[in-house]
């Protein structure tokens, strides 16, 4: 290469290199602006929100039937929001959660995304759980995880927002590494708040009760409240010895009258803490225990409000719309004193507007355009649904925001593992709350123990515990109107059937109180005798005194001769 060659060649690499050094000093200076023009003459990139699983109707919190309509209207107002750099789109391509369950090649996963696959295009894969209630797939089936590491394997984003998934095993770290898990309300976790609710008072003798008539609907109920009661106590025979204590389960049905008597003189022998495990009957049961005067203060009993996101839902509560009887309407506010309740707990005035119900008549709307099923079909109360909708509705939106920060800085947004790793061990406030994902990518909620002030149906936090904390963090020293005091030790002085202290311990009691009344009143004779004798003293001590001077005095006077005489 002759010289001027050579001179033309490192001038054209000069001028690059100042050139590129000079864009990259305004950028890191003013990121913000400069990224914004720059990203802005680049075309939208296409983000596909695909939501499998099977529509198995109204009663199955995993049904498309139920999150499908929620999908949706996540993914437009995910559009309406993003529209200049990201072109969201959603679609049911028909795959089953469960392989056992498949008949034709379109219920694979793998078959859609196949045929959907380009360059550049982006896939962000939702779905709820299982297939039915309660059993996830069939026959042992080797559920989710199966359809899980596909996605896993073609590197995209995958949501799960009904059941919750365990990420923490290592096991499933390889085949799970895009996915995370984002229930609103997963059950295990309210069972966490448990164990540190009955760590931070050395609560260690439990009374776990499984109500089986729990309320509408009743199948939802029952299969949320049972796993977490037999969860408790599977935790608590699980830890160290004498950390935790033993439970005791019992099972009852507050529409029996003899069970909810029964139940409560169980609980009277054994314990004075209850985890009661239903809806309604708790009303009926502290009723009962009100009768009984077990509502004094002396007992505690904590219940578990799974969906407060719900608005007028009093199953929890000592209201009923039905019951205007003043003297079981003030019965009932008394009782209510002595419950602790734990349930989701929210940072802002959501649960005080009508923010959720306008989502849910958009839901309603939409199950009946998308899948012909009308308002009647749904149960017959919300709040399960709401619920679902809300965390469901939330987790999309999330999603949306970290894939638009990813495109802002130049970030491969096919990379699912990568827009995974940005989410994780963040706090991310909401319109409805605060989300915490911890490290493994669960969604850890933010929970509150609260309790009831008289003739009110607003409850007082007095115990928060934030996501990611293992400590439950006390806002005020007691709960609100407690009956007696606080906090209620684990077990009576005299224990819990009164054996300890029976006759012959009251007798020696006696005695030792008598003893102890006639050793005092030895002592105040004993006192008053040596008061005497030491004023006896002191007055003998005067009048000597007295003597003393007056014959000294005496001595000084002189002798007359007369009185010689």
């Amino acid at each position: 290469m002759h010289l001027h060659q050579r001179i033309t060649v490192m001038a054209a690499i000069c001028t690059t290199s100042f050139t590129t050094l000079f864009i990259i000093i305004p950028l890191r200076g003013g990121a913000t602006a400069t990224t914004s023009s720059l990203n802005t003459s680049r075309p939208a990139v296409e983000v596909e929100i695909v939501a499998f699983g099977a529509v198995t109707g109204t009663r199955s919190r995993t049904s498309l039937a139920v999150l499908g309509p929620t999908y949706s209207l996540a993914v437009e107002d995910l559009q309406r929001k993003y529209n200049e750099s990201l072109h969201f789109t959603y679609s049911e391509p028909g795959a089953r959660t469960c392989l056992t369950v498949v008949s034709k090649s379109s219920e694979f996963l793998a078959d859609y995304y196949y045929r959907q696959e380009r360059l550049g295009k982006v896939f962000v894969f939702v779905h709820g759980g299982g297939e039915m209630p309660g059993f996830p797939c069939s026959n042992g089936d080797f559920p989710t995880a199966a359809v899980l590491s596909l996605t896993s394997f073609w590197n995209s984003l995958t949501l799960n927002t009904i059941t919750g998934i365990d990420l923490t095993r290592e096991n499933l770290l390889p085949m799970l590494s895009t996915v995370l898990s984002l229930a609103q309300n997963p059950a295990e976790k309210h069972v966490n708040v448990i164990v540190s609710l009955l760590r931070q008072y050395a609560w260690k003798t439990i009374f776990i009760v499984h109500d089986k008539i729990s309320g509408n609907p009743q199948d939802i109920f029952v299969q949320s409240y049972g796993p977490m009661m037999k969860q408790v106590g599977l935790l608590m025979l699980a830890a160290p010895r004498n950390e935790l204590g033993v439970p005791t389960f019992h099972e009852m049905r507050s529409n029996d009258d003899d069970s909810c008597s029964d139940t409560l003189a169980k609980f009277q022998s054994v314990s004075r803490v209850m985890l009661f495990g239903g809806s309604e009957g708790i009303r009926k049961l502290m009723l009962a225990a009100r009768l009984q005067n077990m509502t004094d203060g002396s007992y505690v009993y904590i219940t578990v409000d799974m969906w407060p996101e719900a608005p007028n839902q009093f199953w929890s509560s000592w209201y009923r719309p039905d019951i205007t009887d003043h003297a079981e309407v003030y019965a009932a506010t008394e009782a209510f004193r002595s419950v602790l309740t734990i349930s989701r707990y929210y940072d802002g005035d959501f649960l005080k507007t009508n923010r959720s119900m306008d989502l849910f008549r958009e839901f309603r709307r939409r199950t009946n355009t998308m899948y012909n099923i009308t308002a009647d079909e749904f149960t017959p109360d919300p709040a399960p649904i709401i619920g679902n909708l809300i965390g469901s509705y939330n987790a999309l939106m999330i999603v949306g925001e970290t894939i638009q920060k990813a495109w802002e800085d130049g970030d491969d947004l096919t990379d699912g593992r990568g827009l995974r790793r940005r989410l994780l061990n963040r706090t991310i406030s909401t319109e409805f709350d605060r989300v915490y994902i911890d490290n493994h990518g669960q969604r850890i909620p933010d929970f509150s123990v609260s309790s009831f002030s008289p003739g009110s149906l607003d409850r007082t936090v007095f115990l928060l515990y934030r996501g990611g904390s293992p400590f439950l963090e006390p806002l005020i020293l007691r709960p609100v109107s407690w009956p007696g005091i606080w906090p209620v030790p684990n077990e009576p002085v005299c224990g819990y059937r009164g054996v300890r202290c029976g006759i012959s311990q009251l007798s020696n009691l006696g005695g030792m109180a008598g003893g102890v009344v006639t050793s005092l009143l030895l002592v105040m004779i004993a006192g008053c005798l040596l008061f005497v004798r030491h004023y006896h003293k002191l007055k003998l001590a005067r009048s000597w005194n007295r003597w003393y001077i007056e014959h000294r005095l005496l001595g000084t006077i002189p002798v007359t001769s007369n009185f010689m005489s």
